[in-house]
């Protein structure tokens, strides 16, 4: 059967000019490849800071205004660690976040793209590797986008405040759940069918009064509604939502554009009346969060060119302004804040447009940790040619080689090559296996250099691909992994060829490397063979020369044979070498 397999694309083209037909394919293939484009972006950054539960979450995107998209970084630094981790996956997704929150251990971001609901879990693999898992959510109905978004800081519960519109689809789901639930217990008999639930409007409406705001909560993939928000409560603008650890709502917003701020709390099943946070002239909160059993926070007064950090902090029933400091040697532009169990951390946007952390008391303003750049944040090395560039260099120097190969062998391509009658060209899965068994330990070797990268870019490539956006282009960083790679496999074939004819993978599969008359092959021919291969793994082609040479070649041979005269060649067995009775002659004993 696999006999027949193999023999069928030469059985198929009888009769075809077979070297038309390989040049017809390879130059509808280039202008196919050279038709592609991409484009490079003019962007702008932005950055955001969370934290809970001793884990702190920073994120860094860079906006295009032209396409629209936004290329985002994300990085955490776990408890009783200094510096962040950043997942090469993570690195260069596409996707501008609307709001930010932690719950726990995990990051919850909502993009603005229909209302997208992702989590990031930072987690440790068998006490060694850490990485972070991703998992998108159930958002909100009708995509909608919450006024605030926040996390408990120590389970997994997500609040937001909502408009009318999605909490009347989540209490329309909440009736149609407890209907339902209501119909199962009624209906034992599981060959019974359910009627349909209907939900009236009245139920809804009642349900949710007049009100025009309301809290809702995320919890086991479900939203649910919590409380509606009070009359006094008719902005959308400047507000913080805080869940302290008993989870206590609190309300802080601005009732003017430029007032001071107020603050409520929900507490048996009543809001409190709104009651004043912070009052001084040019103040602007930050960041509001809660922490050991209070609620902290951080805003800031600029005065010219400095900037001081003012924390308050609430707890039994009052609040306590505490020691502001000054933010003058970094150059602020911008900054984001955060708790830190006891600490206030800080991401500041510097006026070179490095990204720097600290960390400071919140009682006293003095520093604990020294401000430090924020390493790995980004897209890692980009590419200095776009896709269209690369994909034309490859293609071209594809179109040369094969050319030449043509040019060089003419016929010879689709003549069968006259080997001893100990060997026949060796099949296809033959290849495939010793491949991947020459390839494995090369790439297990080698994986620190290329996995990063080619994370980078497959993030990139499928968040891209899902908006309908253009191939983005390798990075010089993923082209140069992938050239180190490529020579360290090169290297480690024409060293085994060289001395043994064949790769371990060869010779686990029975196969060696002969010339086009069955002889061995000498140093410079296996060279050669070899120094093809980085044309043919460049990762543009996806192994696609070496599979159409390997089909419409009359000896197997890829592109590095055919340059090469070589020929992959398997061992045939004793009994199906041809019989030939002068072998049976030389045999005889003289007389």
């Amino acid at each position: 059967m696999l006999r027949y397999c193999e023999r069928l694309p030469t059985a198929l083209l009888r009769g075809v000019p077979r070297r038309r037909f390989v040049v017809a394919a390879v130059t509808a293939w280039l202008l196919f490849g050279v038709a592609r484009t991409d484009g490079a972006d003019q962007q702008t950054r932005q950055f955001g800071l969370v934290g809970g539960q001793g884990f702190v979450w920073i994120y860094d995107y860079k906006f295009d205004p032209d396409s629209g998209r936004s290329l985002l970084h994300i990085g955490v630094q776990p408890p009783k660690v200094r510096e962040f981790f950043v997942p090469a996956a993570l690195r260069g997704l596409v996707g501008r976040v609307d709001h930010g929150t932690s719950a726990g251990r995990d990051l919850f971001l909502i993009f603005d793209d229909k209302g997208a609901h992702r989590r990031y879990r930072y987690e440790i693999v068998r006490r060694v590797s850490r990485r972070v898992r991703t998992q998108t959510e159930q958002p909100l109905p009708g995509g909608a986008l919450p006024l605030v978004f926040v996390g408990h800081s120590v389970d997994e519960t997500l609040y937001a405040i909502v408009t009318r519109e999605p909490a009347h689809a989540i209490a329309v789901d909440e009736i149609q759940r407890a209907q339902q639930e209501a119909n199962d217990n009624k209906n034992e008999n599981s060959s019974e069918v359910d009627e349909a639930v209907d939900v009236e409007l009245a139920d809804v409406e009642a349900r949710l009064g007049s009100a025009q705001f309301f809290v809702v909560h995320y919890s086991r993939s479900r939203w649910g509604l919590v409380c509606e928000m009070p009359e006094w409560f008719d902005r959308q603008e400047e507000c913080y939502l805080v869940v302290d650890g008993d989870h206590r709502l609190h309300v802080l917003f601005a009732e003017e554009a430029s007032g001071p701020y107020k603050h409520a709390w929900y507490v048996e099943e009543a809001w409190s009346s709104p009651g004043r946070v912070f009052d001084a002239s040019g103040y602007q909160i930050n960041s509001a969060c809660a922490s050991d059993g209070q609620i902290l926070v951080v805003g800031s007064i600029e005065s010219g060119a400095t900037r001081s950090i003012h924390a308050s902090t609430f707890q039994d029933g009052q609040w306590v302004d505490q020691e502001p400091f000054v933010l003058d040697e970094a150059g602020v532009m911008s900054f984001a804040s955060t708790c830190v169990e006891d600490e206030i951390g800080l991401a500041i946007l510097g006026d070179h447009g490095e990204l720097l952390y600290g960390r400071w008391a919140i009682k006293g303003g003095a520093a604990t940790e020294p401000l430090r750049e924020v390493v790995g944040l980004g897209p890692g090395r980009k590419a200095s040619m776009s896709w269209r560039t690369q994909s034309m260099a490859a293609f071209v120097l594809l179109g040369v080689l094969l050319l030449f190969a043509f040019l060089r062998r003419g016929d010879s391509i689709t003549r069968d090559a006259e080997l001893p009658a100990q060997y026949a060209v060796a099949g296809y899965w033959r290849r495939l296996v010793s491949f991947v068994i020459d390839l494995a330990p090369i790439a297990i070797a080698t994986n620190q250099l290329w996995m990063g990268p080619l994370g980078e870019w497959l993030a990139e490539y499928h968040e891209i691909q899902n908006e309908g956006g253009p191939m983005p282009p390798f990075s010089d960083e993923l082209l140069i992994a992938w050239a180190l790679c490529c020579a360290a496999f090169s290297a480690y074939c024409t060293l085994c060829e060289a001395l043994f004819a064949r790769t371990p993978g060869k010779a686990a599969v029975r196969c060696r490397v002969v010339d086009e008359a069955g002889d061995r092959c000498g140093f410079s021919v296996i060279l050669i063979r070899n120094l093809v291969r980085m044309v043919e793994l460049f990762p543009l082609f996806q192994l696609w020369p070496t599979f159409i040479l390997m089909l419409f070649t009359r000896n197997r041979q890829r592109l590095g044979d055919l340059l090469a005269r070589t020929i992959v060649v398997e061992h045939m067995p004793l009994s199906s070498v041809p019989y030939s009775p002068s072998d049976n002659a030389a045999q005889q004993p003289d007389d």
